[in-house]
């Protein structure tokens, strides 16, 4: 029977025919049920998801909340449906599941199936498309009053919503397949939120086929727009750009300009997380003029501040602080209180550049507030960890590890492994400098995994780096050298020549502190003397070595600067 219960169709033959006992009890229950109680129970198999709430039963079947509740109070009793995992949902054991959808095809006509899974889809559409909304700056009514009500709908309808959108793509039905499209365009927010990039994808997609259809061509474009923002989040770039292209042209054979600027900001958008600034800046700055054409000041003001941050990765830190202060004033006019904290996090970190540290953290500090206040929990944890940044530089240290250790626990709660390692990366240095060195040791180790486990080479080189300064503070030489010779061979393998001086420098450095103590104690010296004679005479041929090695002196003054801090502890 296991065999034969694999696929849906072999499974309902299967209870035709298979263990008579299990049909009986199912045909049972289902006879004792009142009529409007029966036709709940094979509508529910409507229902693409694993699970639904009350809320959606009463959609699905046009009726009111309080009926419907002791009506599924009354197929529980029965033993047919069973308490979800939260309040106010129910699910269906599978082979439940499949004996009501097995009725409910008999009597489609009389119950009205396919209309009730159009209800259905509409509910799921209204209510993701007003909770979205509450997390995107266009505030629309619709039953949520905040996004800590809408967060919590969506994170408990999630499957569901994605159940329906593969469904209703797949119906055929033309009224479905554009319900569908609707559905994944209208979750971008939430799951932009969320991170789920790769859900986001597959949504995209659905979106993309469905609107192409359906001859729907600007939302084909918006669709293929929001795909290559997904894709490039995932680091997937020719996929990326290749889909914003076709969006790009899309939109501006139809004339649609206001979609076309929206696609060209998230072609930016990739060009930034690729690194190249220089050409995401000339696109941001176009996008923002053409916002400001359109009289849309949300759009401008999200284009001013992604350039902001697009000049801040080129170092033109005071171009980037006038781009986030004028984002920041429109966010503050429309109202947009998510965004407010977007640009003050984006004018703290060009500030942080600039030097301005303390104005910087000043700003991280807004920031975080107005994160802690809309909800959002992951923009909260990577305020604290630009703040932990920002606090460990101008050597505020105790603060510094209290925002890196509540910005891991955040984003271990929301499952972001790769700001979790940036995270323990700068907690670990913050630790390292108040000699909590094996706390230190602990967090760059936690970091190196994690970054390996992603695959960000970059960053686990750096953390390579910072893992052995620690070690070798602790005089854990052997440590130290392997750590910062796997952190020399990243940055190799990686061609950055900007990243090889601080490595290489600690392994240069132990290597002449040991060839010392050993000429010290071969040439009878004396242990003592060579010891404190080591330090200095190690940076003297660091020094040497690292000039006849020809490194650029921003990498040298780069890895002199990690090495000084390593020396109070040795000696």
């Amino acid at each position: 029977m296991a065999a034969d219960l694999a696929a849906a169709g072999s499974r309902l033959t299967e209870l035709r025919y298979g263990d008579a006992t299990v049909r009986a009890t199912f045909e049972l229950s289902y006879r004792h049920l009142a009529p409007e109680q029966a036709r709940l129970f094979r509508l529910m198999a409507v229902n693409p998801g694993r699970d639904i709430s009350t809320a959606a039963t009463a959609a699905l079947v046009e009726q009111d909340l309080p009926d419907v509740r002791r009506q599924l109070e009354a197929l529980a009793r029965a033993h047919l449906i069973e308490h979800g995992m939260s309040y106010g949902r129910w699910r269906m054991h599978d082979l439940v599941r499949l004996f009501a959808d097995q009725q409910g095809h008999i009597l489609a006509e009389s119950d009205g199936r396919l209309r009730a899974f159009t209800v259905l889809l509409d509910y799921y559409l209204d209510t993701a498309t007003a909770a979205a909304n509450h997390l995107s700056p266009a505030r629309l009514d619709g039953g949520f009053d905040s996004p800590e009500q809408a967060l919590p709908w969506l994170d408990a309808e999630f499957p569901n919503l994605v159940a329906a959108v593969e469904a209703a793509a797949a119906d055929g039905d033309v009224l479905h397949v554009g319900k569908a499209c609707a559905l994944a365009l209208a979750l971008a927010p939430y799951l932009e939120l969320r991170r789920s990039f790769a859900e986001s994808v597959i949504l995209a997609d659905h979106a993309v086929h469905a609107a192409r259809a359906l001859g729907y061509r600007e939302s084909e474009g918006s669709a293929l727009s929001q795909l290559g923002a997904a894709l490039g989040r995932m680091t997937r770039y020719d996929e990326a750009l290749a889909a914003h292209d076709k969006a790009i042209a899309l939109l501006h054979t139809v004339g649609d300009r206001h979609g076309e600027a929206t696609a060209l900001g998230n072609r930016a958008s990739t060009l930034y997380l690729m690194g190249l600034s220089d050409e995401a800046i000339a696109v941001y700055a176009d996008v923002a003029a053409i916002f400001h054409d359109l009289g849309d000041r949300h759009g401008e003001a999200t284009a001013l501040d992604n350039l902001g941050n697009s000049l801040r990765e080129a170092r033109r830190f005071d171009e980037a602080i006038i781009a986030h202060k004028a984002a920041l004033a429109i966010f503050r006019e429309t109202g947009d209180r998510y965004r407010e904290g977007i640009a003050l996090s984006g004018q703290g970190s060009a500030l942080q550049g600039a030097g301005r540290v303390d104005e910087g953290i000043t700003v991280y500090e807004e920031a975080v507030a107005i994160y802690r206040e809309t909800g959002s929990r992951h923009d909260e944890g990577a305020g604290l960890a630009s703040l932990g940044s920002a606090l460990y530089e101008v050597r505020k240290l105790g603060k510094a590890i209290a925002a890196c250790e509540a910005a891991v626990a955040i984003f271990r709660e929301t499952g972001d492994r790769l700001e979790e390692g940036r995270a323990l990366a700068i907690l670990g240095s913050a630790l390292a400098e108040v000699r909590r060195f094996e706390e230190a040791i602990t967090a760059h180790r936690e970091a190196v995994a994690i970054f390996q486990e992603v695959g960000d080479p970059y960053d686990e080189a750096m953390a390579l780096t910072q893992l052995g300064a620690a070690q070798y503070r602790m005089r854990r030489f052997d440590d130290a050298i392997s750590a910062c010779s796997d952190a020399y061979a990243v940055f190799r393998k990686l061609d950055n020549h900007d990243g090889i001086g601080s490595p290489m420098l600690i392994i240069l450095a132990i290597r002449v502190r040991r060839l010392l103590m050993w000429s010290a104690i071969a040439g009878g010296t004396g242990l003592a003397a060579g010891w404190s004679l080591n330090w200095q005479a190690g940076v003297a041929a660091a020094v040497a070595t690292a000039a006849a090695a020809t490194l650029p002196r921003t990498v040298f003054r780069r890895g002199m600067r990690l090495l000084s801090r390593s020396t109070g502890d040795i000696g």
